[in-house]
């Protein structure tokens, strides 16, 4: 996994971000995002911010991670 990918996402202060059903929601002061989630790229909430994962290490699957990442 790529140095940038092991590192979780920050989440600003007053937003939330919630994984359920296949769709990624955050929701904070500005609106609401929700994005389709590719089950090449899992991603998790914790404590630390969120962490967009792979499930390999094919082409597919680091594109994925860093696209995942990027939205």
């Amino acid at each position: 996994m790529s140095r940038l990918g092991k590192v979780p996402l920050t989440v600003p202060k007053g937003v939330t971000v919630n994984v359920a059903d296949g769709f990624l929601r955050a929701k904070g002061p500005l609106g609401e995002q929700l994005v389709t989630m590719d089950e090449a790229a899992p991603v998790t909430v914790g404590a630390a911010g969120v962490l967009v994962s792979r499930t390999g290490d094919g082409r597919h699957e680091r594109s994925r991670q860093g696209l995942v990442r990027r939205m």
